[in-house]
């Protein structure tokens, strides 16, 4: 009887034992078919739209504002994407240059200008054998944006980079309306030095090549105008006005303007 209620208890322990390890063998599994595809996401998204992704599209936006002819938005618009990693398409306001120097250090390798909705370029990029895989699972990952109707003379730009051997990508949107802020490489700088006795403004701290610069000169009490000295970067005179000489036509380089002021006699 001793050895039969033995046995019934060996029997339950190795029961516990069966309902432990099958218990733990069920959490051991959902661990490793949920959890390890999630750490593979996140190895996959960690570079996608980064803090410096957005920076980079950010800056391709405003060349892209600044640098591309309509004719690019028009065709963006008609088939849904066009690609300006070219930064020769750049032709307005001297801007290919600015693209290819940007372009150089961030190490960009493409750029798309598409429509607001990306439905269009998704279909286009899926399954063709022109992009890369990781480009592709980047635009398959990417929202269509296709409710927002309502965003007129919007696009999107896309870029991908890469950083430390890896490809990065990122994406920013585009109001064909919205005025950039890039400085026009015609534009040139007009300094003003300090001086005693008077006060000469000019009101465009920047100018083109060719505009007419109109000073204002205000002297103290007991002081007169004489007119000013304009020099380069360098500190050559290239032109010298006379009191009676308050315009002059601005150069294709920056300049800094030295008034004369004498005492009234």
């Amino acid at each position: 009887m001793g050895s039969a209620k033995k046995l019934n208890n060996r029997g339950y322990m190795l029961l516990e034992t069966l309902i432990v390890s099958v218990f733990l063998m069920t959490i051991f599994t959902l661990l490793y078919t949920n959890l390890f595809p999630l750490v593979g996401e996140y190895d996959r998204y960690k570079d996608y739209n980064t803090v410096e992704a957005t920076y980079i599209a950010h800056w391709m936006r405003k060349f892209a504002l600044d640098g591309l002819p309509d004719n690019f938005y028009q065709q963006a618009s008609t088939q849904g994407y066009i690609d300006i990693s070219d930064c020769n398409q750049y032709t307005n306001q001297n801007m290919a240059s600015w693209c290819a120097g940007f372009t150089s250090v961030a190490q960009v390798k493409q750029v798309y200008l598409t429509t607001y909705s990306t439905d269009i370029f998704k279909n286009f990029v899926k399954d063709n054998h022109a992009f890369s895989r990781a480009f592709q699972e980047y635009i398959a990952y990417l929202p269509s944006y296709a409710k927002n109707t309502s965003k007129q003379n919007y696009y999107r730009v896309i870029v991908a980079y890469e950083l430390d051997g890896r490809l990065q990508f990122g994406t920013i949107e585009l109001n064909k309306n919205a005025a950039s802020s890039i400085p026009s490489e015609s534009t040139s700088q007009i300094n003003v030095a300090d001086s005693a006795n008077g006060l000469l403004t000019v009101p465009p701290s920047q100018a083109s090549q060719g505009d007419i610069i109109t000073l204002e000169a205000t002297p103290d009490a007991g002081y007169q105008y004489g007119g000013a000295t304009i020099v380069d970067t360098q500190g050559n005179t290239i032109l010298t006005l006379s009191a009676d000489e308050l315009t002059f036509e601005m150069p294709a380089y920056s300049i800094t303007i030295i008034p004369n002021w004498s005492v009234i006699s």
